[in-house]
């Protein structure tokens, strides 16, 4: 008679590789979803952006000001936001669970952002670090929530 302890300690151990392989699969998806999203975010490709930023989505920007996925998108569409180049590093993946993810990472900016149309564009190259919160919602994953924050010039 075998212990009741042993049938399952011998499927998790045999499902350790595959759970493993999953989440190394869905980080990598994640790593390449980031990228797309910085290059329809310079290329102004507002279809793929709508597509990835949920339009509830919650973004706080470096001066801390709050928008949402739409406004984001509005704001490129508008030409407010005019970004020229987004540079990702370091890029990590967190797992939560197999529908949310958390990816960190730092990117170099170069652009602009007006306030309020008819206003003069304020600078905003920089570097700063980003925390994307996705969620995965029939089988796509979208961007829930964002955190920018600016880092400092030593």
């Amino acid at each position: 008679m075998r212990p009741a302890y042993l049938v399952p300690a011998v499927l998790l151990l045999l499902s350790s590789p595959v759970v493993a392989q999953s989440a190394t699969n869905t980080a990598s998806a994640l790593k390449r979803i980031e990228q797309r999203y910085a290059k329809a975010t310079v290329e102004r490709d507002t279809l793929v952006l709508r597509r990835l930023e949920s339009p509830d989505a919650v973004i706080q920007y470096p001066d801390g000001t709050i928008g949402t996925g739409a406004s984001d998108v509005n704001a490129v569409v508008s030409g407010m936001a005019q970004i020229e180049a987004y540079d990702q590093d370091s890029v990590r993946v967190h797992l939560v669970n197999p529908t949310v993810a958390v990816v960190v990472y730092r990117a170099s900016v170069k652009g602009n952002m007006r306030a309020t149309a008819g206003t003069q564009a304020q600078d905003i190259s920089g570097n700063y670090r980003f925390m994307d919160v996705w969620r995965k919602r029939g089988g796509q994953w979208q961007l829930v929530a964002q955190q920018i924050t600016g880092i400092a010039a030593k």
